[in-house]
């Protein structure tokens, strides 16, 4: 493998503190590993110039680092020697040579649950190849114990490139010749950061919920500023526990005036590659300028490949704080195509999810009314006997419609014409 090496950006480290008495510690150090932490101290060291907010620009050798799906972590040091909790970001890493999107086809998938045993070591699942994979097999959890756990799935490429694991929460409950018989809620118990075992967090009350929740309010002045978790489970009538559910918060010193609400100033997007912050793709609101607390955008994407992209936006306030990048997935389906057959339209397209019934509707003009003339379950529709050198066609295809007549789907995405 080439030496590779691909520009990373960090998220905007922004410490805005609630606990009182504190001054707003400087950033003074900042290390990065990729994939397996080393230890506090002990990453790769990143130049930065000390203050209460830094922006990092990261230039990283990935000789060594086998193509596929990696995870880069970025934590930093404040004035006081305290490190911050490392955070993580997704990434693919290209074989040498490609540019661009490139479709794929999948053809291997495996499982495996709580524990990765490592690559093409998971249990393996029968798949028909194909840049789409609808799993049918059913999946036996014998040999897991009560209690919560975690599916992964992974998918392997006709290259030979194994995907991240995509992973779901379950719950195995124990096995009884009757029904599922729903339990009543006895008990609940919160605690911090750090589990204490079952039985020995902080009481809750099930009955007073609201009182419980003013106390935990109060609890969080004893904690020191920086990142936490708070955790909670639930105790049944059989004395069972739940998992424990999480949620991460930040404590932030008071600041004296209190802080003034921002507005945004500016916005940007990257489908797939981030550029880095500030390098995006500018946005504007409907109303063409960023002046106020909330604002709508809604801007058009043109020119993607088909297949499955990533998308992420950022925001900027007016104190030029750059936002977290809020980041998700979305599926390009290719446009409907016709082609002619003699005196026949034949039109053909392709749609991702299950099978379904499709409506084929046709109009002379495009701003006319749109009439249906036949339904196939198949990607493709012939109209036969349709043509003559003089016609002008329009057509659209949908899903099933719904009781209102409406569909979410349509080919074309916009009114497109079909000349003869």
């Amino acid at each position: 493998m080439s030496c590779r090496e691909f520009l990373m950006h960090s998220l905007l480290c922004l410490c805005l503190l609630l606990c009182s008495g504190s001054a707003v510690a400087e950033i003074v150090a900042a290390e990065y590993f990729i994939d397996n932490d080393p230890g506090i101290g002990s990453g790769t060291s990143v130049t930065i110039t000390s203050g209460d907010t830094v922006n990092s620009a990261i230039l990283a050798d990935m000789t060594g680092f086998e193509d596929g799906s990696h995870r880069f972590f970025i934590r930093y040091q404040d004035e006081t020697g305290r490190w911050g909790v490392a955070v993580a970001s997704w990434f693919f890493l290209l074989p040498s040579g490609s540019s661009g999107y490139e479709e794929r086809a999948l053809t291997t998938a495996e499982y495996f649950f709580d524990s990765n045993p490592g690559v093409g070591s998971g249990t393996p699942l029968s798949v028909t190849p194909g840049d789409e994979i609808n799993l049918t097999e059913l999946i036996y959890c014998s040999g897991l114990g009560i209690g919560t756990h975690r599916l992964s799935i992974r998918y392997q490429d006709d290259t030979g490139v194994w995907g991240f694991p995509e992973a779901r929460l379950f719950y195995i409950i124990p096995n009884s010749e009757s029904d599922y018989e729903a339990r009543f809620l006895i008990a609940a118990e919160y605690f911090f950061d750090s589990d204490p075992g079952e039985g020995n967090g902080t009481s809750i009350s099930i009955e007073s919920l609201e009182e419980a929740s003013l106390l935990i309010q109060d609890e969080l002045s004893d904690l020191p500023q920086g990142p936490h978790r708070f955790l909670i489970r639930y105790q049944d009538d059989q004395g069972r526990w739940s998992g424990v559910e999480g949620l991460r918060f930040f404590i932030l010193p008071e600041q004296t005036p209190p802080p003034v609400q921002s507005c945004f100033t500016a916005a940007e997007f990257f489908v797939n590659v981030d550029p880095g912050v500030g390098l995006g793709i500018p946005l504007l609101p409907e109303d063409g300028v960023w002046d106020e607390r909330d604002e709508t955008v809604v801007h058009a994407i043109s020119g993607i490949p088909a297949g499955k992209h990533w998308i992420g936006i950022r925001f900027q306030d007016d104190a030029g704080h750059w936002s977290i990048t809020l980041a998700d997935s979305f599926i390009v389906e290719p446009v409907l195509t016709i082609r002619i057959s003699g005196s026949a339209a034949i039109l053909d397209w392709i749609t991702a999810g299950d099978p379904t019934t499709f409506h084929v509707l046709r109009s002379e003009n495009s701003d006319g009314v749109f009439s249906e003339i036949g339904t196939t379950s198949d990607t493709t529709f012939t109209d036969s006997g349709i043509i003559d050198v003089s016609d002008v066609g329009f057509y659209q295809v949908t899903r099933d419609l719904n009781a209102r007549g409406e569909s979410a789907f349509r080919l074309p995405a916009r009114n497109a014409i079909q000349e003869q």
